[in-house]
């Protein structure tokens, strides 16, 4: 019997602002003021819905079906805590869901997010790398 290798899927994009950090997270949970209709926390959820469902379109990425492993590349000042800069998930995530990159944001659909730091580069702040294999089985984009 003959095995059949299945080429996996894997597709990147950059992103050349970073998504809010927990700092700036924690500073949006403010109460409402005035007349305001919805939180910032809100608005930056929408403005980065549509940000990252515009970088899909316009890379063409297909839709993924299957369960996916996604590594986050950031190339930011190395004074940014960890935990800080880990939070930005959350937007670029939500961003995926809602343009239908990916199904779901839950653990039935994504097996695993990996992060590595590096030093900054210009014009990009994060390179978000989604399989539909393991990320120890692929040889990452190297810039």
């Amino acid at each position: 019997m003959q095995q059949i290798k299945i080429k996996p899927t894997t597709q990147s994009f950059i992103l050349d602002r970073l998504p809010p950090t927990m700092n700036e997270i924690v500073a949006m949970a403010k109460p409402f003021r005035g007349n305001k209709k919805c939180s910032d926390y809100d608005l930056a959820k929408i403005e980065w819905n549509a940000n990252i469902d515009a970088i899909v379109r316009s890379k063409d990425l297909k839709p993924f079906t299957t369960p996916v492993w996604v590594h986050i590349r950031f190339f930011v000042n190395l004074k940014i805590d960890l935990d800080n800069l880990r939070a930005c998930q959350k937007f670029i995530l939500d961003g995926m869901v809602k343009c239908k990159f990916i199904p779901s944001d839950g653990r039935k659909w994504i097996k695993n997010i990996t992060y590595e730091e590096n030093e900054p580069l210009d014009e990009v702040v994060a390179i978000v790398t989604v399989s539909d294999r393991p990320m120890y089985e692929l040889k990452l984009i190297q810039y």
